[in-house]
């Protein structure tokens, strides 16, 4: 593997999982998206998998979620 050019982060925050996949193993396409503050979806045969929301410092423990999460806006994209 290559080396990527950004520094390795290890954020603190939810880890949800959405959708569980039709099976254990199969065939199909994996899908990662990264929003701008910080919420990671991956993604299986376009369907969000795993969610993780990032706990952000500005809001000293008080949320743990972002704005757009707050406001229940999913910011997905369905397909990738």
């Amino acid at each position: 593997m290559g080396v990527f050019p950004y520094e390795r982060t290890s954020p603190k925050g939810i880890i949800s999982i959405e959708n569980m996949p039709p099976r254990r193993t199969f065939d199909g396409h994996v899908g990662l998206k990264v929003s701008e503050d910080g919420r990671i979806w991956v993604c299986i045969d376009g369907v969000s998998f795993i969610r993780f929301t990032p706990i952000r410092e500005e809001y000293n423990g008080k949320s743990h979620r972002t704005p757009a999460d707050q406001t229940g806006q999913d910011n997905s994209e369905e397909g990738e």
